[in-house]
């Protein structure tokens, strides 16, 4: 009897082992249910052209994407307010996105935020669309794409409040309109069609020369207001503006040159287009080139009598007028201390203001640079073709974007 009552406490023992074994196994080896989904890319085209793509590996040049527009706390893109003394190359930008005040200056066709980096793709001859890639991730994903037209156009992208704003060009004119894309639903809607150009979110507001005139709006296009108006015999131009300090600084098209160029006087004025100030700067700065401002000085191309027509930087007080450059380069872009200058085959970086280095020599599609975080876009060529490409400050990792 007493060895049966021990043989049933050992199998008893042994039973209630294995079932303690079962209750804390192997976590490691648990199948987890909850898949992660890729978010689907939309078109406002149909949904066959719905591309995503995981880019993890950046070494492969060829793939295709891989994108203002917060730049400062009321999500300015044309102003930085997060620059860095330090080198970035050893202090990489941290969020909120580090953005070059000269973006929308020099196209805007590229931008970020916390999370993401937005870029235009030229998709083909007759499309052109918009990428979102994920900073954490790499993963890029098409988010909205152009319908098939000659010689299609998208720049000027800003990102504020889970929406992007951009510019594209219209297929039956010579026009374009402004668009807001819902980045939760990715439902697009127009918000004006006219001669527009220089499209900057600042605020609540979207600002953006049209028809010779300086405009403002809401996201949904209500409650535009004209702010300032020129009105020439010779041809309507576009405004040259730039946004920071609650303050909008723009160029009078006072004097005509030739092709739709401009030069006046700079003025500033409060964003309702109030408390208009001339900027008591001896230079007239031109209408249809680089003009912006990183909040503290102002760069431009500009006229003087003195030293004739370059590029021209002035404090946003207009003291401190000197002459950064007599002709070439033709583009230059600006974030912290950071100033990046190209023409239509070479990109040169000055890091501190020590002197500049060459970065980049081959055949590009236009001299304009965005600079995203610590990445700077442009526009190459690639059998032929207009592609945006990609290069980190230091010269490394040069991508084919698309």
């Amino acid at each position: 009897m007493k060895r049966n009552a021990y043989n049933t406490t050992l199998l008893a023992l042994v039973a209630f082992c294995c079932l303690c074994s079962a209750c804390t196994g192997d976590p490691s080896s648990a199948t987890n249910s909850e898949k992660e989904t890729t978010e689907a890319s939309i078109t406002i085209e149909d949904e066959d052209d719905i591309i995503t793509e995981n880019s993890s590996d950046e070494s492969d040049n060829n793939a295709l994407p891989s994108v203002e527009d917060p730049t400062n706390s009321e999500m300015d893109p044309q102003v930085d307010v997060t620059p860095s003394d330090a080198d970035p190359l050893q202090n990489p930008m941290t969020d909120p996105m580090q953005l070059g005040s000269g973006n929308i200056a020099n196209g805007g066709f590229a931008t970020g935020d916390e999370k993401y980096v937005y870029f235009v793709a030229h998709t083909s001859s007759e499309r052109t669309s918009i990428y979102r890639e994920d900073k954490a991730t790499g993963e890029k994903t098409q988010i909205y794409q152009t319908v098939p037209k000659e010689n299609p156009v998208i720049d000027c992208l800003n990102v504020v409040d889970n929406t992007l704003i951009f510019r594209e060009n219209q297929s039956e004119s010579r026009t374009y309109a402004i668009y807001s894309l819902d980045l939760s639903t990715m439902e697009p809607s127009m918000i004006d069609d006219a001669d527009i150009a220089n499209v900057t979110v600042s605020g609540k507001s979207i600002f953006y020369s049209k028809d010779g005139k300086l405009v403002s709006c809401d996201f949904n296009g209500e409650n535009a207001k004209t702010l300032v108006e020129f009105d020439h015999s010779a041809m309507t131009a576009k405004v040259a503006f730039t946004i920071a300090n609650d303050k909008i600084y723009y160029a009078d098209q006072e004097n005509f040159a030739n092709g739709g160029m401009y030069f006046g006087k700079i003025y500033s004025m409060d964003l309702d287009g109030s408390n208009k100030t001339e900027i008591k700067a001896d230079v007239d700065a031109c209408n249809d080139d680089i003009f912006y401002t990183d909040g503290k000085a102002l760069f431009f191309f500009g006229n003087t009598e003195s030293d004739g027509s370059g590029y021209y930087t002035c404090n946003v007080d207009g003291s401190g007028l000197d002459m950064a450059a007599k002709a070439a380069p033709t583009a230059r872009n600006t974030s912290g201390k950071l100033t990046v200058t190209c023409d239509s085959h070479e990109v040169y970086v000055d890091k501190d203001g020590t002197g500049s280095q060459l970065l980049f020599n081959e055949e590009m599609a236009s001299a304009n640079i965005v600079l995203v975080g610590d990445d700077i876009y442009f526009l190459g060529k690639e059998d032929g073709k207009t592609v945006t490409k990609r290069i980190s400050i230091s010269g490394a990792n040069e991508t084919v974007l698309g």
